[in-house]
């Protein structure tokens, strides 16, 4: 198992070129063209090439020159889910081993038919997958973050939380962290309330959900496990090495002190999906684009690590095709 899900069914070409000798090839859609997006592509490739010396090959896929810039239009949002169904399409035939994916403007996506509340959604339903299946993962140098709920209203969050939710993302990242660390990940899971529900003075969703489903993370033995810890203490405690990840129960819980220290490095990674699936962890920058003053850290980070999940991939089903 790789990144979260077995190497069968639909995807089960997944890697009949590579072991005919070519390059796995990973597309790369910049986004809507009136952000950021296809600047920090250019320069993004300008430091990490074509992708080869990773043993890849990255392919643009859409618009890739800056359309309207600062400008969120209807006609930008259509590109952009373009080049998103561009990129389906080539994950499902196999041409493509994985995808990394710049930012959108949610609001015109909808308005031009985008069903979704996001990319990550959008990759886990048309990959058969499902939303619930998959995990919002965070990297950033050794650490991650991942999230039990992802976009969602904050109003909706408690009822989303629930012993299953909890395992599946808890697993996602413990595999991550493995793969990132090459030991066993120290993680800490964060409580939904304050203070972690003080003993039950406010709420009782982590002695019902969360402490359960630690339970049966540790009974896995993939991770050592800690909490649930109230969720402003963690990332301190990550900063001075006590922990290696967090587990958050809600996007900003998560994302919050993530991008607080590590902005321009962070990379969003949808772990459980059958191919890979990176992006930067920025949006699309509306206010900075055209200027010339995006970073690309971000996006070059994003390219690194696609990379390197879909050589795992590779190598993966190529031990297995010698068996």
């Amino acid at each position: 198992m790789v990144g979260g899900v077995k190497e069968e069914g639909l995807y089960s070409n997944f890697c009949l070129m590579d072991l005919m000798g070519e390059l796995p090839r990973i597309g790369i859609t910049a986004g809507d063209p009136g952000g950021v997006g296809p600047e920090v592509v250019e320069k993004a490739l300008r430091v990490v090439g074509d992708g080869r010396e990773m043993g890849v090959e990255f392919v643009r896929i859409g618009v890739m020159e800056g359309r309207d810039s600062g400008r969120a239009t209807l006609e930008g949002a259509r590109l952009a889910l373009s080049a998103l169904e561009e990129a389906m399409e080539g994950l499902q035939s196999g041409e493509l081993k994985g995808v990394v994916t710049g930012p959108v403007c949610k609001r015109t996506m909808r308005e031009v038919g985008f069903k979704y509340a996001g990319q990550t959604e959008f990759f886990a339903e048309r990959s058969g997958v499902g939303v619930n299946k998959v995990s919002m993962l965070f990297g950033a140098r050794v650490w991650g973050v991942g999230l039990v709920t992802i976009h969602e209203a904050l109003r909706r969050v408690a009822s989303l939380v629930s012993e299953e939710r909890v395992e599946v993302a808890g697993r996602h990242l413990a595999e991550f962290l493995v793969w990132r660390i090459g030991r066993k990940p120290r993680v800490a899971v964060a409580g939904l309330n304050p203070h972690a529900g003080e003993g039950g003075e406010f709420g009782d969703e982590e002695m019902r959900l969360i402490v359960p489903a630690i339970e049966k993370l540790r009974g896995e033995g993939v991770a050592e496990w800690e909490g649930p810890l109230a969720g402003d203490s963690i990332f301190p405690l990550m900063l001075g090495g006590k922990f290696d990840g967090m587990l958050a129960m809600y996007h900003d819980q998560g994302l919050g002190p993530l991008k607080a220290v590590f902005f321009h490095e962070a990379v969003n990674v949808t772990w459980g999906l059958p191919f890979v699936r990176c992006s930067p962890d920025h949006g699309t920058g509306f206010e900075i684009a055209g200027k010339g003053e995006a970073s690309a850290g971000s996006m070059e980070a994003a390219l690194r690590i696609a990379a390197e999940l879909v050589v795992k991939r590779v190598e993966k089903m190529s031990m297995v095709s010698r068996i």
